[in-house]
C-alpha cells in the first residue's frame, strides 16, 4: 500500500466528513481535534483540503507535525518562535520569513493545494511587521534586470543588512568587483 493510497482511505472516514462539514462552515471556523495521533493528525489535516493554521502545544510538537504534512505532500510552512532562549534564532528568523512570504502569495501552491500554516503559541505572541512594511522592506531583482550597485548597497544598508566580506548569516551582504553576494532572510 503507498501512502496515497492510505489517504485515500482516510479521507473516506464518515469522521473526516463530519470535520470538513465543520471547517466548511465559514471563515474563523475553530476546531479542536484530539485523540489523534502520530501520522493520523497529518492525514486528517491532509483530507480536509482547506487553508488553515494550526496550533500545536508546543514546538516540538508543531515540528514534528510539519515534517510529517511535508511528507504527505500537503502546501505547508512552519512557523517557528524566532528566539532561543534569549537570542534570535537566524534559522527560525528564516523560516517565519518564507512562512510570511507563503502567506502574502495566497490562495493555493502550483497544485492547487491550500497553505497550512503550522505553529505554536510561543511563536504566535511574536509581532511581525505588517505587510506594508514588510514590501517597502523588499527589493526583488530579476535575471537580466540591471541596477546600479551603489543603489542595491544603500538599499540594503538601509533595510539593516550588515556589510562584510564574506557571507555566512542571514542579514549580511559582500561585495566582491561586480558581484554582491546576500544572505537575505
Amino acid at each position: 500500500m503507498l501512502i496515497g493510497d492510505l489517504e485515500t482511505l482516510f479521507a473516506q472516514h464518515p469522521e473526516i466528513g463530519s470535520i470538513k462539514k465543520e471547517l466548511q462552515k465559514g471563515r474563523g471556523t475553530h476546531v479542536l481535534l484530539a485523540g489523534l495521533h502520530a501520522s493520523s493528525r497529518a492525514l486528517t489535516l491532509e483530507a480536509c483540503t482547506k487553508r488553515m493554521v494550526v496550533v500545536m502545544d508546543n514546538a516540538e510538537w508543531a515540528q514534528y507535525l510539519y515534517s510529517d504534512l511535508k511528507t504527505v505532500g500537503t502546501n505547508v510552512q512552519f512557523f517557528p518562535s524566532s528566539k532561543r532562549r534569549r537570542t534570535v534564532d537566524d534559522a527560525a528568523m528564516i523560516q517565519r520569513t518564507e512562512c510570511l512570504a507563503a502567506l502574502s502569495n495566497l490562495p493555493a501552491d502550483k497544485q492547487g493545494k491550500p497553505l497550512v500554516v503550522v505553529t505554536c503559541p510561543e511563536a504566535m505572541t511574536e509581532e511581525v511587521p505588517a505587510k506594508e512594511k514588510l514590501s517597502a522592506l523588499t527589493v526583488t531583482l530579476q535575471t537580466g534586470q540591471e541596477i546600479q550597485q551603489s543603489e542595491l548597497r544603500n538599499r540594503l544598508s538601509e533595510f539593516g543588512f550588515e556589510h562584510v566580506d564574506f557571507v555566512f548569516q542571514p542579514g549580511q551582504y559582500a561585495v566582491r568587483g561586480s558581484i554582491v553576494d546576500i544572505y537575505s532572510y
